[in-house]
């Protein structure tokens, strides 16, 4: 994908490039083949548009060898700002990286070529990851409206160091369109490697020692907001043969490596789980001491890529990074008792059908689950905002293999309702025509989590600055209530916040109220939540908000007219209201939204979305009182 290949890179920190980035002998014949194509043609492609890759591949077995030939046409200056830098991904310990050419011809037929000097290779700065990766940065010299560019390269790969079998995915669909893509495999002996394509614009043949796959004119794939690249896009994966259980079993065998050294785990579990607590307790304590007291950082360096540090590495240093805290949390919690096991998740899938041939490289991550009588719980050790008990809810609904006998790709569970939410609101009318007004807003699981990573990180002033900001949107500008927070800086299952408010006199006193007042939260609960996806299926996610309205009419009116009860139900959910007098001047609201999580296919999207804004109109709470 050439959209986001370079946005972000020029704000990585820039290194020297290194002695593993070598410069081969150029060769343009390629790129002036292309350029006079384009010269010839009639009309002229009027987006960005990949004119071939050219991909060949030779296996051994020490070793793989990588060609790649891309070349690039430019209809426009703005596509040459946008997109004129390129790069490649390298593992600088295990991959050597040769720069055959990188070179452009502008429209008037003039070659510009890239100066090794220029060359930058940066960092690779994202969570998670199970590789030690670099990106060579490569910027092209004479990109404008017209050009035609090539980038040639070459990586070699030592198989003998890699600690897991080697995996080849490549992307056959585009964001832009893909004019023709060629790939060619060959390996030495009886290693066939095992190979999916899944693309109907792509076909390949499969010979004794030789693959060979070839796609013209592949349309572009629209993007749009939420969907998964990884699920959505055309690929091909070619790997070492394995199972699933070999995948398993050899990924297991490494992290249970972090077990050869566990000094200083004993005075831990000592102090955070003392004779005196519960199963429960030592459970929460040592989970939050392991999500909270050990940072994050990545290290996914040589010999660590899968290989977690000992236990009592990660004790000394207090860091670590997703298999590091794993394997830290595993061991405190079996010792506690518990039954845990770690589960490699591959956190940008939800699709457990497009992992087409058993291979590590699908997953990124590594969380820790239990089982349960009614299903399995799961616990993110790199997450410091969710308690215990609650599966984070950016892991929910993701592709996972758990390292375990009979392993196979499987989804962690979701909640039933992501975000719930519960909100008490005491609303009394003063005869000055004024009101007083108190919330609680309480937060459950995975909200509280996700709402925890937003405050928990700011000071107070800055937490009553949010909430003062987040209320004007959704109540009132007019007033600027009082805050307090509770279970921000706690791993706790909920988090709470609660306003006071007076309103000053806006009501008239001199006749009968006819008042109307909007369930404000439940109402932008739904509003957050609109679905706007048109051609891929979605995932909602699950809400559920109980609001209870307390209203007190004082002394200057007499209640004569309360809200309706409703009880409307449809196949994606339901919205109940119900109604009580509590005293002769005082009534009880309570609503209840529920909606739990569900696919909803492209077709379905706009009867979901009419649904929740009709749910959204029917939070008005109309009633009227009698002035005495």
């Amino acid at each position: 994908m050439k959209r986001g290949i370079v946005l972000g890179l020029l704000l990585l920190a820039s290194l020297s490039a290194s002695g593993s980035v070598l410069w081969g002998e150029p060769d343009t014949d390629l790129l002036w083949h292309h350029a006079n194509d384009i010269q010839a043609r009639e009309s002229l492609p009027e987006e960005l548009t990949l004119l071939t890759r050219d991909v060949s591949i030779r296996i051994s077995e020490d070793s793989v060898r990588k060609r790649v030939r891309d070349v690039w046409f430019y209809p426009d200056t703005a596509d040459a700002h946008d997109y004129g830098t390129d790069s490649v991904t390298f593992n600088r310990h295990s991959q050597s990286l040769t720069i055959h050419t990188a070179a452009s011809i502008d429209r008037y037929g003039e070659l510009r070529q890239m100066q090794a000097d220029t060359l930058r290779v940066t960092n690779v700065q994202e969570d998670n990851i199970f590789t030690d990766s670099r990106k060579a940065v490569l910027t092209i010299p004479g990109i404008g409206a017209g050009s035609v560019t090539l980038l040639d390269y070459e990586l070699v790969e030592d198989r003998t160091v890699l600690e897991m079998p080697w995996m080849e995915t490549w992307y056959t669909q585009m964001f832009l369109p893909v004019e023709r893509f060629g790939l060619s495999v060959t390996w030495n002996g009886s290693e066939a490697p095992v190979w999916s394509n899944s693309s109907d614009t792509v076909s390949c043949q499969q010979g004794a020692n030789e693959l060979t796959c070839e796609g013209r004119d592949l349309p572009p794939v629209e993007w749009e907001e939420g969907m998964l690249v990884a699920d959505t896009l055309d690929q091909l994966v070619i790997a070492t043969p394995m199972s699933w259980q070999d995948v398993a079993n050899r990924a297991l065998t490494e992290f249970t490596r972090a077990g050869d050294d566990v000094t200083g785990a004993s005075a831990v579990l000592a102090q955070l789980a003392p004779p005196d607590a519960t199963a429960s307790e030592g459970m929460s304590r040592v989970h939050d001491f392991v999500a909270r007291d050990i940072r994050y950082v990545s290290l996914s360096e040589y010999g660590n890529t899968i290989t977690p540090h000992t236990v009592a590495e990660v004790l000394e240093s207090r860091y670590g990074d997703c298999k590091d805290k794993s394997a830290l949390l595993t061991y405190l919690l079996t010792e506690l008792g518990y039954e845990p096991y770690p589960v490699l998740v591959a956190t940008d899938r939800r699709d457990p059908e497009q992992l087409r041939v058993p291979a590590m490289g699908y997953f990124d991550h590594m969380v820790i689950c239990r089982d349960l009588p009614d299903g399995i719980a799961c616990m993110d050790a790199t997450d410091a905002y969710t308690d215990a008990t609650t599966t984070p809810a950016w892991i929910q609904g993701r592709v996972a293999l758990p390292l375990r006998p009979g392993a196979e790709p499987m989804v962690i569970p979701g909640d039933e309702y992501r975000w719930t939410l519960d909100v008490n609101t005491e609303l009394t009318f003063h005869s000055n025509g004024g009101q007083s007004e108190q919330q609680v807003r309480s937060y459950q699981g995975a909200y509280a989590g996700t709402l925890r990573s937003v405050l928990d990180g700011k000071t107070s002033r800055e937490r009553h600055e949010w909430a003062e900001k987040q209320y004007a949107a959704v109540v009132s500008d007019v007033v600027t209530p009082e805050f307090d927070f509770d279970q921000v800086s706690t791993l706790a299952p909920r988090l709470t916040v609660s306003s006071r408010v007076d309103y000053p006199p806006f009501l008239e006193t001199d006749v009968d109220l006819d008042y109307f007042e909007y369930d404000a939260w439940l109402q932008a609960e739904l509003e957050s939540v609109y679905p706007a996806n048109r051609l891929y299926e979605s995932e909602f996610a699950g809400l559920r908000v109980t609001s209870r309205f307390d209203v007190d009419l004082g002394d200057l009116w007499a209640l004569r007219d309360v809200p309706p009860e409703l009880d409307f139900r449809h196949r994606f959910g339901s919205l109940s209201r119900k109604v009580e007098r509590v005293g002769g001047n005082r009534f009880r609201v309570t609503s209840v939204l529920d909606v739990p999580r569900q696919a909803i296919p492209p077709r379905k999207q706009p009867e979901l979305r009419k649904l929740l804004e009709l749910m959204a109109r029917e939070a008005k709470l109309a009633f009227t009182g009698k002035l005495r």
